[in-house]
């Protein structure tokens, strides 16, 4: 992502800007070489502590598993969530970049304003194998009920997602697309859960996972990004990066003067207006290798996935001087 702007919803509430990071590596040691990880950018989430157990109630969910076709699960016993990686049965919550600003004693609330996950591989190349996924528009709902009522496999997660391909060597980039529920600013909410308007789940205290119903908008509007991946090698490393901006306004007794507010000039929605031009002018614009180009090494492993049919690779190494 570029430089930081302020939306332009139609509305007239303005705030400050911030752009936060955060990344989580997951390695394949113990043969989870399958799995997938969705981010809900709409959310923060918030980290609850219940019966002296640290619960990541959140938006940014990952698993891994040795078989593609092994789901998490989503038990009384082992709710959905609320495991360690890599050897969890029911995945794990990792905290959104923007959650420790939101959470705290400055902040009354926020909005995503942009927002991307990055995919990594940094094992060895010439052990490179597998395929990943790109996932995008994932409802929550679907997150725990999309495989046959309970959460999907890396197997289903494939299924849905409209483009996979060989692991890469580059990063790969999957952006955020604001939707009918990104313009509205929510706060942390009070540590118990139905006050809690800032989660995408409320995990098990006392029963099974679900999703959050203080969220303050359904579920389906407010849809995941991220990747599958199946059949990495052993003994390799992957990196998630989570990069996001926010507009958030500061709470009455911090001290942080409110900005003035401001309107769009045609007084309309010109994100949603934006993302609709994008559609339009640029398929695909969601998906992206980091850098617009792949390196010579990858444009390689890439058409001996694809085939020759390809033909921005002949492009690409046309422009490497190959």
């Amino acid at each position: 992502m570029g430089n930081v702007v302020h939306p332009e919803y139609g509305s007239s509430d303005s705030g400050y800007l911030a752009k936060l990071s955060s990344s989580v590596a997951i390695d394949t040691s113990s043969g989870e070489t399958s799995g997938y990880c969705v981010w809900f950018p709409d959310f923060t989430g918030r980290t609850l502590t219940a019966a002296s157990t640290v619960v990541r109630n959140g938006n940014w969910f990952v698993y891994q598993s040795n078989l593609s076709s092994t789901a998490p699960t989503n038990t009384v016993a082992q709710p959905f969530g609320v495991g360690t990686l890599p050897t969890s049965s029911n995945g794990q919550f990792i905290i959104d970049p923007a959650h420790d600003l939101v959470n705290s004693d400055i902040c009354a609330d926020a909005r995503t304003v942009a927002g991307c996950v990055k995919m990594t591989y940094t094992g060895r190349n010439d052990a490179l194998s597998g395929r990943v996924g790109y996932l995008n528009a994932v409802p929550r709902e679907a997150l725990l009920q999309g495989g046959s009522g309970s959460p999907p496999s890396p197997t289903d997660m494939f299924r849905y997602c409209d483009s996979n391909f060989r692991t890469p060597l580059d990063t790969i980039e999957n952006k955020f697309r604001p939707g009918d529920g990104s313009a509205a600013f929510r706060a942390e909410g009070s540590a118990t859960h139905s006050s809690e308007t800032d989660n995408a789940f409320d995990t098990g205290i006392p029963g099974a996972s679900i999703t959050s119903v203080g969220a303050g908008v359904p579920s389906g509007m407010c849809t995941g990004i991220g990747f599958c991946f199946e059949g990495l090698p052993e003994d390799s490393t992957v990196i998630f990066d989570l990069v996001k901006t926010i507009e958030w306004r500061p709470e009455m007794n911090s001290g942080l003067v409110q900005p003035p507010p401001t309107t769009s000039p045609s007084g309309r929605n010109l994100v949603s207006q934006a993302v609709g031009l994008l559609d339009a002018r640029v398929p695909g614009w969601q998906q992206e290798v980091k850098n617009g180009l792949k390196s010579a090494g990858a444009q390689v492993a890439t058409m001996a996935y694809e085939g020759a049919k390809n033909l921005t690779i002949k492009g690409g190494l046309a422009y490497l001087g190959m």
